[in-house]
């Protein structure tokens, strides 16, 4: 049978009690802020490629002018337009910030000598529509005229 010394015990309780807890000397643990919540975007980016459709496959093209008509449609009794051009670059590529998400998105490109490739729906006058959900690819091929 075990005796039991009241101080063993209290000094064996107190040990575990401070090799549990920590001596108070290191660091307290504080609570830190939740995350905000970032506010919804209310315009996008518009992003892609130029290329022509040549013999060999489809190759980038520079120095075409890309035109962005973007709607926004929220303005009440009709729509607020905003109009952005860019020229692509050595890489074909374009973007365009600002653009207000749905479907009332037009993309017009110009360079001279070429057009869009038959088929291609447009809308008015050579505007391909765009519905834009968030940042938003649309890559463009060309022909040579």
């Amino acid at each position: 049978m075990y005796s039991s010394n009241p101080r063993l015990v209290a000094a064996v309780v107190m040990t575990l009690t401070v090799a549990a807890c920590g001596d108070g000397n290191g660091p307290v643990p504080t609570a830190t802020a939740p995350t905000p919540t970032p506010a919804p975007r209310s315009t996008f980016a518009l992003f892609g490629s130029v290329l022509e459709v040549a013999a060999n496959g489809l190759v980038p093209m520079e120095g075409v002018v890309v035109d962005v008509v973007s709607c926004e449609a929220t303005i009440r009794g009709g729509c607020g337009n905003s109009s952005t051009s860019v020229t692509t670059n050595a890489q074909g590529s374009y973007i365009v910030e600002g653009v207000y998400p749905g479907q009332q998105n037009w993309v017009y490109v110009d360079k001279a000598g070429f057009r869009l490739p038959e088929g291609v729906k447009v809308d008015g006058e050579g505007a391909q529509n765009v519905m834009v959900k968030g940042d938003t690819r649309f890559d463009i091929q060309l022909v040579r005229r």
